[in-house]
């Protein structure tokens, strides 16, 4: 999977409005961990049964090789600030410890989160 830091601009695929991404990691850059709000995973799981920019292929985590994932999570947080994260940040986050930003993290817990 390609990597791209935190709150850098969306380059992966064409997107039709611009977007930061969140959670495209890989070994040897860093990445905050720590903790996160117990519902983070569980709003990341509902937002996934919807995964934009499905490609062909799968993702393997690239530090444990247990984990495939395809798609990408989009949302906007109240500010109308875009967001794209890879679906694997959802394993990330529970197996890796990965502490995403606080911005996404408000984002999709916003009782009116929007998908991008």
């Amino acid at each position: 999977m390609t990597y791209y830091p935190d709150l850098s601009p969306y380059r992966y695929t064409v997107a039709d409005q611009p977007m930061l991404n969140v959670g495209w990691l890989e070994p040897g850059a860093y990445f905050p961990r720590g903790p996160v709000p117990a519902q983070l995973v569980d709003a990341l799981l509902k937002l996934g049964t919807r995964p934009r920019n499905k490609l062909r292929g799968f993702h393997f985590c690239e530090f444990c090789s247990r984990y495939r994932g395809t798609g990408e999570i989009h949302v906007v947080g109240a500010s109308g600030i875009r967001y794209a994260a890879p679906m694997l940040i959802i394993h990330y986050i529970f197996a890796h410890r990965y502490r995403p930003p606080k911005e996404f993290v408000e984002a999709v817990l916003s009782p009116v989160c929007a998908v991008a």
